[in-house]
């Protein structure tokens, strides 16, 4: 789907003059080869929300990450935050370790819910109580 879209922002921008920005997830290097291929400053931008308070999650994140390949392109996705998030912790970094950042952080959180899952029946099949256990 990614290579469609910037396909065809290929055929209506002026190239390196403007700035694509890929909040998803996707493979590391997918931004590089996709600014390499379409001659677009393709910028990773990824979000850590959950489906539950995303707007909560996005106004309150612990910081933004931009990867770009070209620091104008991040500097210039840094702004527009700032104009918003003016003490916003930022890490501006090449695409790649941007993508790596969000691949590594769903692993960690996946790992984390099935901790708990597990702990919770553990618990159960004990009789603890779980509010206290999560509280402890």
């Amino acid at each position: 789907y990614i290579e469609e879209v910037m396909k065809e922002l290929s055929s209506r921008i002026d190239s390196f003059n403007q700035t694509v920005i890929v909040k998803s997830t996707v493979v590391p290097g997918t931004c590089r080869r996709l600014s390499a291929k379409y001659g677009l400053n393709v910028v990773s931008n990824p979000e850590f929300l959950t489906e539950r308070r995303a707007k909560w999650d996005f106004i309150n994140a612990a910081q933004i990450v931009i990867g770009s390949d070209d620091p104008a392109a991040a500097a210039k996705v840094q702004n527009l935050y700032k104009k918003r998030f003016s003490s916003m912790k930022y890490l501006i970094t090449d695409s790649v370790t941007s993508e790596f950042v969000k691949y590594m952080l769903n692993c960690f959180f996946s790992v984390k819910l099935s901790f708990m899952n597990e702990m919770h029946q553990i618990s159960k099949n004990f009789g603890a109580d779980w509010n206290s256990v999560i509280n402890g």
